[in-house]
């Protein structure tokens, strides 16, 4: 079974307790919208991660974060958490993640890789549907050149 990944750079990025990434399609055609979503969320993988930098992977190989040398200047705890039956109106979720904690950033860029099965998407996309998108608090946000 045949695995794509979607790399993003995140550059400066602060990862929230509030904010999510989500891989997904949108089927309504307003940017910025307001949404009520229901979820529940999986077990997180945790990892230590120093100003030396480290890449980190997901225990399902589907997350994939290269924080570099200097990027943290702490130590800190990275958690990446799955959600699991996630439906937010008006996208068709093929998966969404929550980092952690709160208010950490990066000081250079990092690259987060997200692979899925082109298999698993819905029969009437395609993977040039695919973007990435940003919730945070109520709104859902595309990323910047987040498509393939």
């Amino acid at each position: 079974m045949k695995k794509q990944a979607l790399v993003l750079i995140l550059i400066i990025v602060v990862i929230s307790g509030v904010a999510s990434i989500y891989v997904a399609t949108n089927y309504q055609s307003n940017q910025n919208q307001q949404v009520e979503a229901a979820w529940s969320i999986g077990e997180p993988d945790v990892f230590l991660v120093d100003s030396s930098g480290k890449t980190v992977t997901t225990s399902d190989g589907q997350i994939t974060l290269q924080i570099p040398s200097g990027a943290l200047t702490n130590q800190t705890c990275i958690s990446i958490y799955k959600y699991e039956d996630i439906a937010i109106p008006g996208f068709n979720i093929i998966s969404a993640f929550r980092f952690m904690p709160e208010g950490t950033s990066f000081l250079k860029p990092a690259t987060l890789s997200i692979e899925y099965n082109p298999h698993s998407l819905p029969s009437h996309l395609n993977e040039t549907d695919i973007r990435l998108y940003l919730a945070q608090d109520s709104t859902v946000e595309e990323l910047h050149d987040s498509s393939r």
